[in-house]
């Protein structure tokens, strides 16, 4: 993309900046449960050179210019550089952020019926608009516990992503809803954002009931069987990829903006410190989940 200028005042487009945009969409395209963004910050910081530290273990000595991170519950991370002055002489120079965004997860039970169809059972997570999310492709993505015996905690924890759209929710026929365009689209959280998932008796094998269909395939994305499921954290996001728009290339969309978007400046400007002289400062990035549902 060439640079332009976006108008009187305002700075030409360089390619930097269009690079820069694209490479935080391609982050964000990444990204799309807390899960996979924390997953995505630990193997940019991997290659970087940071070591994984663990919260139950004893850790080394820090020394100035030593690179290290740490997770906890798959959903955040804090990430430092240290630096060659003690914490209590010269500080530490922090970026935080957070890894969730509004969307729409998956409940304990996964689906039900109505009126023929397979339906996702969902609810609202964080401040998000309602509105936006009908007639959209819709994906899935989180992770899945499993059982496994061989590991101390008793289960492992494999992340899933369906990729391609599974699901929407569909708005009412202009004929069957005429005041929607006066009055705007109202969807009540409770009765209308079960995404539809398919025809009951295309999808239902006898005897089975919903929520046995969808832990079913499930399980085909986390490349288990059902009866080794024993929890799950999944959410539904825009399966439509992030995109730079506009006649001269200023504007950018893609979801979850709210908040990967401080969550990859956070990363970058930390990334940036990497092969430099090492500062006085330890710099820290803290990126955490569910603030989302804190702001509430």
């Amino acid at each position: 993309m060439t640079s332009s200028s976006t108008g009187k005042g305002h700075s030409p487009i360089t390619p930097e900046a269009t690079r820069y945009a694209q490479e935080m969409i391609n982050f964000i395209d990444q990204s799309p449960s807390p899960f996979h963004a924390v997953d995505s910050v630990r193997q940019r910081l991997i290659q970087a050179g940071f070591q994984a530290l663990d919260e139950q273990e004893a850790w080394p000595d820090l020394a100035p210019g030593d690179q290290y991170f740490v997770v906890r519950g798959g959903g955040s991370l804090i990430a430092f550089i240290v630096g060659h002055s003690p914490l209590h002489e010269a500080g530490a120079r922090l970026v935080g952020a957070h890894t969730d965004s509004p969307n729409i997860r998956l409940k304990p039970r996964l689906a039900k019926s109505a009126h023929g169809h397979l339906l996702f059972d969902v609810e609202p997570y964080g401040g998000l608009m309602i509105a936006t999310w009908a007639d959209r492709d819709l994906a899935v993505a989180g992770r899945v516990l499993i059982r496994d015996t061989s590991s101390v905690s008793g289960h492992r924890s494999v992340l899933v992503d369906s990729q391609t759209p599974i699901c929407r929710i569909p708005t009412l026929a202009i004929h069957l809803n005429r005041g929607v365009n006066d009055e705007g689209l109202k969807l009540n959280k409770h009765t209308h954002l079960s995404p539809v998932l398919g025809q009951l008796n295309t999808l239902v094998n006898e005897g089975e009931t919903p929520t046995e269909v969808v832990t079913r395939w499930v399980a085909s994305l986390a490349e288990c069987e059902p009866e080794e499921i024993i929890g799950h954290d999944l959410g539904l996001y825009d399966a439509q990829p992030g995109s730079i728009i506009g006649l001269d290339g200023s504007c950018l969309q893609v979801g979850r903006l709210d908040n990967l978007a401080s969550t990859y400046h956070g990363l970058s400007a930390l990334l940036e410190q990497v092969g430099q002289p090492t500062p006085s400062h330890t710099c820290v990035l803290s990126l955490f989940d569910h603030e989302e549902v804190g702001s509430q």
